[in-house]
């Protein structure tokens, strides 16, 4: 997953860009951890606990997305989609169902973490 950081520095406003199919990880980002540090570290410890025990499912219910992670692997859902009576996924969406769920590696997931933190600290 690439990634990239943009500050607006009049507005003083922070974003995040990701790679295509991992757009739902930028708005996670940028909507549950924002500039806050403490939220950052806070993920972070949960990532080193998910590293250490893999098989051992971690769940962050967030104002606007869902956080879960199980075997090295890291899951960005939107509320709006955990709706499973819906059924307007993928043909009718395309390309919106990027922006609402995302698979990514535990270590790019950190890796950005991690960044974020250096870069809005």
């Amino acid at each position: 997953m690439d990634f990239e950081f943009k500050k607006n520095t009049l507005l003083g406003t922070y974003t995040v860009y990701c790679s295509m199919g991992h757009e739902a990880v930028a708005q996670w980002v940028e909507s549950e951890l924002g500039t806050q540090i403490a939220r950052v570290d806070k993920h972070l410890e949960l990532l080193a606990q998910a590293r250490n025990n893999p098989f051992n499912e971690i769940n962050v219910l967030g104002q606007g997305y869902n956080l879960s992670v199980y075997d090295n692997e890291v899951t960005v859902t939107a509320h709006t989609v955990q709706d499973d009576s819906s059924d307007w996924h993928d043909e009718e969406l395309g390309s919106f169902s990027d922006e609402t769920e995302a698979v990514c590696g535990l270590d790019d997931f950190e890796s950005l973490l991690i960044q974020w933190r250096e870069f809005v600290g």
